[in-house]
């Protein structure tokens, strides 16, 4: 996408390119074999994204460097630091905005059609932290304990709209790319719920307001923040409409 224009290279484009480049590499004898077509798959992700009606655009990997080198000037807390976490895990879950965020600061979405309407987001009581041979760690392991001890989490989604309620995934930590790690941003968001007060079965996306109240994330901030970032990295004017294409969606479109 780092094109003169600042707009995204098409499918078309992508292969125009790679058949050229092929033909360059073929004129002076040079061969290259893989067992798997890589190449393939990537133009065929990029194809089938094409064709999507409606389609949010991808966060690129430097908006969400932007988001993460942002949010570390901001208070652990903050609004920011707290949707750059859920970016970073979203990459992994393709978490839909219902599944993390609100539309109002003030209240939550339930399931009004289960016994006692139960968040319909994420709540603490869904995320399970695993250390070493994937022994359950409790609220005290988490607080205490180093990132070496915590190995995995594993999420449940308790309501899919597919219908596969109930789903459990593990993630494991990843050493080599600390600032990507699914682990760690997790623990980051189930550690700013215990700091902020809020009980076990109330949604995990919260953050502090600059007046120290404590808020649930909602869509309109995250669709706000992500125009920021796509304005600032990709050299977008503030009054684009393109910038209309990043919203929540957007981190499950990335996923």
């Amino acid at each position: 996408g780092q094109t003169i224009l600042g707009s995204p290279i098409r499918h078309q484009t992508v292969v125009n390119y790679l058949t050229a480049a092929y033909q360059l590499l073929r004129d002076r004898n040079h061969s290259f074999e893989s067992k798997t077509d890589y190449i393939e798959i990537i133009l065929s992700a990029l194809a089938n994204y094409e064709c999507i009606p409606n389609r949010r655009n991808m966060i690129t990997d430097g908006m969400v460097q932007w988001f993460i080198d942002e949010s570390r000037t901001q208070g652990n807390d903050s609004a920011l630091a707290s949707i750059t976490d859920w970016i970073i895990l979203g990459r992994y879950t393709g978490a839909r905005a219902s599944e993390w965020c609100q539309t109002t600061q003030s209240n939550y979405a339930v399931i009004n059609e289960w016994p006692g309407s139960p968040s319909l987001a994420f709540t603490r009581n869904d995320f399970t932290f695993l250390g070493q041979q994937e022994r359950r760690l409790t609220d005290d392991d988490i607080r205490n304990l180093t990132i070496d001890h915590i190995c995995h989490v594993r999420m449940e989604w308790r309501k899919q709209k597919n219908k596969d309620n109930g789903q459990k995934i593990d993630f494991a930590r990843d050493d080599e790319h600390p600032d990507y790690c699914a682990v760690r941003a997790a623990l980051r968001i189930y550690l700013r719920s215990l700091r902020l007060g809020y009980p076990p079965h109330e949604p995990l996306g919260v953050f502090q307001n600059p007046k120290g109240q404590s808020k649930f994330i909602t869509a309109t901030m995250t669709a706000a923040h992500l125009r920021n970032s796509a304005s600032l990295v990709l050299n977008i004017k503030k009054d684009d409409p393109s910038l209309k294409l990043w919203s929540t969606h957007s981190i499950r479109v990335t996923a």
